[in-house]
């Protein structure tokens, strides 16, 4: 029915207004001026029928429309013609053409709110009929009709019904419609993904700035993005997910005070701490204990050690995850050459030899020079004594780099590598 009213010719683009022309004696009657007021204001509810219509032809969707309709039709006149529901169907339609995935639920929304307006039913008044021998009777019609409280609990079943089987028909029409979406968009995911393993792979053509595989494949990046986030907003996913937030659980001394201090600290700063940290926290946790200094810091050195081996490879395994993507399934040539394994292994174990050695030389100078870690703020630590720079200095080397770039730009340097 909406269809037919959107096609009438007489429908708003084609109303005779009285006051048109002021010449022509046009003369309408109260039939055809109630008509139009109809016309008027249905004109906002109709235009969103259409709207979801032309966003899915099913037969879900016309069932649906139907049923919105005769909701309309009993609905109450005064609130159909309210300024309230013209502002509702109006955000209702934004809604739509802003995110289409969602029209079911946007329709629901107006077709709740229109049945919740519906006209009540009214008795029909006591009607007096004559007997045959001559006396008025009165009959009411609710008693004739009523033989108990089945009419309107007939009626509350018959709406519930109703109501049921409309939230039903709207469930699964809007399931099949987000299936049908998350189809379409995970086969153009993975078409972006293949796209952009060969830009990766190809070879960057400097010469063609305005469409070289660097600008494709960040083009490429970008959409996959939008594609993804929308596919998490159908399947109602997550769309951030950080591997290197993830919690740790620490067990690496005898003590579960301990334990669980460095774990709380571990996992509430996401930072890698450093020796100082973790003495502090031996310090607070044992500082009802009377224990020896040595013996605080040789825990403090069992659990820093410990600590650092478990995030180490926490991060590795994160590190060779985003790497992994881009690896193709080819055999490790150690597995088939036993000379390369036995040089790797060699390798390693010097590797790991020459660290410790390292470590050990600046832990043997803290003790023999007595040095005591001290705390340093975040925003110093990167700076040392004598580290302030000269302003004239710092003008002197960007006219110096200036003048250099502008002679590199004019062939008139040679730029050399000194390693």
């Amino acid at each position: 029915m909406w269809l037919l009213y959107m096609q009438d010719a007489n429908f708003l683009p084609g109303v005779c207004w009285p006051y048109a022309c002021a010449d022509e004696a046009a003369v309408l009657s109260e039939a055809s001026v109630d008509r139009i007021c109809l016309q008027l204001l249905m004109h906002a509810f109709l235009q969103f029928l259409e709207l979801c219509w032309q966003h899915s032809k099913s037969r879900e969707m016309k069932i649906i429309l139907q049923k919105a309709e005769n909701y309309y039709m009993k609905a109450k006149p005064d609130y159909t013609s309210s300024v309230e529901f013209q502002n509702l169907v109006t955000c209702k339609m934004n809604d739509i053409v802003k995110r289409p995935c969602s029209i079911y639920v946007f329709m629901k929304d107006v077709i709740d709110e229109v049945k919740a307006r519906r006209l009540k039913k009214h008795k029909s008044p006591s009607k007096s009929h004559k007997a045959s021998d001559g006396s008025v009777h009165t009959s009411n019609n609710l008693d004739a009709a009523e033989p108990g409280p089945s009419g309107h609990a007939k009626e509350e079943g018959e709406n519930k019904a109703q109501r049921e089987t409309t939230e039903t028909t709207v469930n699964s029409a809007e399931s099949k419609y987000i299936d049908r979406q998350v189809k379409k968009l995970s086969k153009v995911l993975k078409k972006l993904h293949i796209m952009i393993q060969r830009l990766e792979e190809k070879e960057v053509d400097f010469d063609d700035d305005n469409d070289s595989s660097y600008i494709r494949l960040q083009r490429y990046r970008e959409r996959l993005c939008k594609v993804y986030e929308k596919l998490c907003e159908l399947k109602g996913d997550s769309v951030a997910y950080q591997a290197n937030c993830r919690r740790i659980a620490f067990s690496g001394t005898d003590s579960s005070d301990i334990n669980r201090c460095i774990e709380k600290f571990v996992n509430r700063t996401g930072q890698f701490p450093d020796f100082h940290d973790i003495l502090s926290l031996v310090k607070s946790v044992q500082s009802d204990v009377n224990m020896k200094p040595e013996n605080l810091r040789r825990i403090a050195e069992d659990a820093f050690l410990s600590l650092g081996q478990q995030l180490q490879k926490q991060r590795q395994y994160d590190a060779w995850n985003a790497v992994s993507v881009f690896l193709k399934d080819q055999p490790d040539p150690a597995d088939s050459d036993p000379d390369l394994e036995s040089k790797l292994q060699i390798n390693s174990r010097e590797y790991a030899a020459h660290m410790q050695d390292v470590i050990d030389s600046f832990a043997e100078r803290q003790i023999a020079e007595k040095l005591v870690a001290e705390e340093v703020p975040d925003e110093d630590a990167n700076k040392s004594e004598g580290s302030e720079p000269d302003e004239n200095e710092e003008e002197r080397d960007g006219e110096e780099e200036k003048d250099f770039v502008e002679k590199v730009l004019k062939g008139e340097e040679n730029v050399s590598c000194e390693c």
